[in-house]
């Protein structure tokens, strides 16, 4: 189910660093990043991430780099590591990054997210997303006010898929007949709170955020 947290596509740079931090505590590194604009630009957290997150090693870096022309080469070690594994980095250099361009910066984790995370997924002829999709709508057929259409907040952002998932794997951690759709935000908590505490998964996702989004997706218009 971490596979399942892991697609959404995080809402804040808050939520993009402690999804980075709990993959490098994964992987055994004690080290955490505090500000993902400031902290990136040596390149040796972002290839700590890369190796924890992919399970491989990856060339090696200049642990000791003081200089900018070595940042930018462990940086660049990084990005053709990236390279090789099928992702394109559309305007994502080594250069922006070293000199903090968040929005790149946050656009090229969310893309790691979405190689490292999901892509390994298949089932028959689906792509990695519309399996995971599918899963998730089989997992979740049945229950009560849990309709999954789509990996947006209007299919999620009340809680009860996140809690229903979770009751289908392990009912003794959710008493789902005891929800209520209108308590989006308890939802969320309860089933973020139970995620990390009993199955391991990193509560990176804010409650309060995701009914924010959910709220939003509600005004928009549906096409």
């Amino acid at each position: 189910m971490l596979i399942v947290w892991s697609l959404f596509p995080p809402t804040s740079p808050r939520t993009f660093t402690k999804w980075f931090n709990a993959h490098l505590k994964k992987g055994g590194h004690l080290v955490q990043v505090e500000n993902l604009q400031k902290d990136l630009y040596t390149g040796i957290l972002l290839h700590k991430l890369l190796e924890s997150i992919s399970g491989k090693k990856l060339p090696k870096v200049l642990l000791n780099a003081r200089m900018r022309v070595q940042y930018i080469q462990n940086l660049n070690v990084c990005l053709d590591y990236i390279a090789r594994n099928g992702v394109k980095l559309v305007g994502i250099s080594a250069e922006e990054i070293c000199d903090g361009n968040l929005k790149l910066i946050l656009g090229m984790i969310w893309t790691i997210i979405l190689r490292f995370e999901i892509q390994d997924i298949s089932i028959e002829d689906l792509t990695a997303k519309e399996g995971l999709l599918y899963w998730c709508q089989k997992k979740t057929q049945g229950y009560k006010d849990v309709e999954v259409r789509d990996f947006s907040a209007r299919s999620w952002g009340d809680g009860l898929a996140f809690a229903a998932l979770i009751h289908k794997h392990r009912p003794d951690l959710i008493s789902f007949d005891d929800l209520n759709k209108a308590e989006a935000e308890r939802n969320l908590d309860l089933a973020f709170t139970v995620a990390e505490r009993d199955l391991g998964i990193a509560k990176y996702m804010d409650p309060a955020a995701t009914k924010r989004q959910q709220h939003r997706s509600k005004q928009a218009p549906h096409k």
